[in-house]
């Protein structure tokens, strides 16, 4: 129900470039507001900040800081693993781990760890960034 003009800026989204630009904005802002909330941003290099990047796309901004706490309550921690993994995994993780909060904190670490790969996402032609090791979201969180 958008007017004209708005729906030609929500079509955008659908644009590669666009798209890609409106994460990394959003992505940034996720690391400035949790520097806001007390967090070490500014120590991390490029590659323990795409971990926190992906962190706070994956749960938000407020799950993502209880995440990092380690904070996350149960009925949360049960309704985002059911909703990653399926209520039947999430069921036998809960039952290996002895709740829903490890077993979603292991599921996620896990992920991140295995599918965000700096080298991945670099367009090393055009940037030639500095080499920066790929390092495990426990490290990053602990750095913070």
């Amino acid at each position: 129900r958008a007017t004209t003009s708005l729906q030609q800026w929500l079509n955008l989204r659908f644009e590669p470039e666009y798209a890609i630009m409106a994460a990394v904005d959003y992505g940034v802002a996720n690391l400035t507001s949790l520097k806001s909330r007390g967090y070490n941003i500014d120590s991390l290099n490029d590659a323990e900040k795409s971990r926190l990047i992906y962190l706070t796309h994956h749960l938000g901004l407020k799950n993502a800081d209880l995440f990092i706490q380690n904070a996350i309550e149960e009925d949360e921690a049960r309704m985002l693993l059911i909703a990653q993994v399926g209520k039947t995994s999430a069921e036998r993780r809960c039952q290996r781990e002895g709740s829903y909060v490890p077993a979603h904190r292991k599921w996620l670490i896990y992920y991140i760890d295995n599918h965000i790969n700096l080298y991945d996402y670099y367009c090393l032609e055009i940037t030639h960034p500095p080499k920066q090791k790929d390092v495990n979201l426990k490290f990053v969180m602990a750095k913070l």
